[in-house]
């Protein structure tokens, strides 16, 4: 069995106040959680991840947000997962950024997941 990204969808925000707060309630991921453990500096906004199951909380926070592209300068990257993220889970998150290097083809992002690996399997 393959172990394959916890992330089923991406989506750049803008946020007001209220929107804020619950987004703050959420877990680092990304690349603003791999910045906490590796040299790699953050991306302009911040990344936290939910459940995609927690639709109500979900729905909530897009009701305090505008949905927009990484070009439109979001405030915010949500990432919905397939599973309850946790803040210690070292596996998904080095699948979550594994998946995002690959796909944004950035050196820096490459050599902050190897790091991330070997601190790892240390």
């Amino acid at each position: 069995m393959l172990l394959s990204s916890p992330v089923r969808k991406r989506l750049f925000l803008v946020l007001n106040d209220t929107g804020c707060s619950i987004f703050k309630g959420f877990v680092l991921s990304g690349v603003s959680a791999l910045s906490k453990r590796t040299m790699l500096a953050d991306d302009p906004w911040e990344t936290r991840a939910v459940a995609a199951s927690d639709k109500e909380i979900v729905e909530r926070l897009l009701s305090e947000a505008e949905q927009v592209t990484r070009y439109d300068s979001p405030d915010a990257l949500l990432e919905l997962w397939g599973y309850e993220p946790r803040e210690d889970d070292a596996v998904s998150l080095y699948l979550d950024v594994k998946s995002l290097a690959a796909a944004e083809h950035d050196d820096r992002l490459d050599a902050a997941v190897e790091d991330l690996k070997e601190a790892m399997f240390a």
